[in-house]
């Protein structure tokens, strides 16, 4: 058997090294970090098209006699080399969809069954029937309205001077983000994709949201209009908050805490080296998140910090937090959900009037369904527990204490969720194109008034 020329061989070696680095290397950024996808995806299908695009040169210059590359031995090379980077690129482009479905897979293993759900938080009411899925007044059903339908993969909520806006599943000038009177009506669009926001918070000029798939941080005039990039980098921007002039957000990728102003500018960091922050807000002059903690060690060294807005005055509120995700402020009150060691997911609540010296205290165990948002009043806080089918439940519960109280049940995949002075709304993910997302309002019950 004729043995391959040196150089022909190392070329030969040099394209499978290549090919299988890139394979490899795509299965590693997958596992890591899955929000890289798209752009991986697009990187792949560059690279072969650039090929592609070379290989066409060089067949045109030697069929015009410039150059004379094709004999057996530069053949045997390019066939080689090529073979070994069309496994890399094909290897990296299926292979990078693999721990995307391992994760699905996961999460809806994990979702807890509805029969569960209903025994964590069951309704403390009478004489209702079976059938309503909102609460009832005496024999009277108070059911849940439909403000808007179609909604697909709808998810952020934000209530604020009369209305809603909240975020959908975007692909390119389809909408993302959209706002309708909380009285109903005809919903508007402000935003279109691609994109998909977990996230959305508004004042009375402005809504934004943060894209963690692209690295940005948005917003659009309430009356709509272009939406504006107030900063766009590397990273993943995951939760958001709001004050008087700035956008906060953290980045549970990297670890950081920032801020930009809100009409644009210059990027502050405020705090780094974070174990992965995930919920944000503001309260007076600081800015407070949670930290979910290590994987390594099985999140149990989550944590609550605050620091000044001038990015000053870093303090530690709550230690030993298991996986502290949604955050809200209400008045002087922080209020987040943490995880117990059996995985149950408990409410948990800190004081800051009277902080440093009060500690963290348990208003609610919520169960093993786990609460994707939070909102509150001055009496009450509101949750969102996910199901795996028609069976997610929207829960209220007195900030004094007392036992949960179904507002809306069979609800197919809540997210958001905001609420006024006389009513609760909130968004449903749905289960794709058969049943999509919906934005819903049910009138809050007198007793939470």
């Amino acid at each position: 058997m004729k043995q391959q020329p040196l150089v022909q061989r190392i070329l030969k070696g040099l394209g499978y090294l290549l090919g299988g680095a890139l394979f490899l290397g795509e299965i590693l950024n997958a596992i890591i970090n899955s929000q890289q996808l798209i752009r991986d995806v697009s990187s792949a299908i560059r690279l072969s098209v650039a090929g592609l695009v070379i290989w066409a040169f060089l067949e045109i210059l030697a069929w015009r006699g410039v150059i004379r590359w094709r004999t057996p031995e530069t053949t045997a090379v390019i066939r080689s080399l090529g073979w070994g980077l069309r496994f890399g690129i094909l290897g990296a482009f299926g292979l990078i969809w693999i721990p995307q479905a391992l994760r699905v897979r996961h999460a809806t293993e994990s979702v807890v069954p509805s029969s569960e759900v209903t025994k964590i938080v069951a309704a403390p009411v009478s004489g209702c029937a079976a059938a309503c899925s909102g609460w009832c007044n005496g024999e009277k059903c108070v059911p849940p309205v439909t403000l808007a339908d179609a909604q697909l993969g709808a998810q952020g909520l934000a209530v604020n001077d009369g209305q809603l806006f909240w975020a959908t599943k975007g692909i390119p000038d389809w909408p993302i983000i959209q706002s309708i009177s909380v009285a109903g009506g005809a919903a508007r669009v402000l935003a279109v994709g691609p994109g998909w926001p977990s996230i959305v918070a508004a004042d009375s000029e402005s809504v934004y949201w943060v894209e963690p798939q692209i690295g940005s941080v948005l917003a659009v005039r309430r009356d709509g209009g272009r939406p504006r990039t107030l900063w766009r980098g590397k990273g993943t921007p995951n939760g958001l908050a709001l004050d008087a002039t700035h956008v906060y957000w953290t980045d549970q990728r990297t670890g950081m805490i920032a801020c930009v102003p809100k009409e644009g500018g210059r990027r502050r960091v405020l705090a780094q080296a974070q174990a992965s922050p995930l919920g944000i807000t503001a309260i007076g002059e600081h800015v407070v998140w949670a930290n979910m903690g290590t994987e390594a060690i099985n999140y149990t060294d989550g944590s609550i910090k605050w620091i000044h807005g001038d990015g000053t005055d870093m303090e530690t509120l709550a230690l030993n937090q298991k996986q502290p995700s949604v955050l809200i402020a209400v008045g002087n009150r922080l209020l987040w959900v943490s995880l117990r060691g059996n995985n149950v997911h408990l409410l948990m609540s800190l004081s800051l009037d009277r902080w440093p010296n009060s500690a963290p205290e348990q208003l609610a165990e919520i169960g093993r369904a786990q609460p994707l948002s939070l909102a509150g009043d001055s009496e009450h806080i509101y949750w969102t527990l996910r199901d795996s089918g028609p069976a997610g439940q929207v829960v209220a519960l007195s900030l004094s204490g007392g036992s949960p109280f179904v507002v809306a049940r069979d609800q197919e995949l809540p997210w958001g969720v905001a609420v006024d002075s006389t009513a609760v709304y909130w968004t449903t993910q749905g289960s794709g194109s058969k049943s999509p997302g919906t934005l819903m309002k049910i009138e809050k019950p007198r007793k939470l008034r």
